[in-house]
């Protein structure tokens, strides 16, 4: 993985290897709980989008 990956993901995850996910051998970038609450966040936003609930929901506008 590249130095500025592993930089940013030091920021946002413990990484711990016991609680990383497993795929060839090598641990994930991210701890499993980690990916999930990112995958969830992502999903959410997504269906949010799609839907057109973003426009009329009362979230603060992007420039605050």
């Amino acid at each position: 993985m590249p130095g500025w990956v592993e930089f940013l993901l030091n920021g946002v995850c413990h990484r711990l290897p016991a609680h990383s996910l497993v795929y060839g051998g090598k641990p994930a970038p991210l701890c499993a709980r980690c990916t999930g609450l990112f995958a969830g966040a992502a999903l959410l936003f997504a269906v949010l989008a799609a839907s057109g609930l973003w426009r009329r929901s009362r979230l603060a506008p992007w420039h605050v």
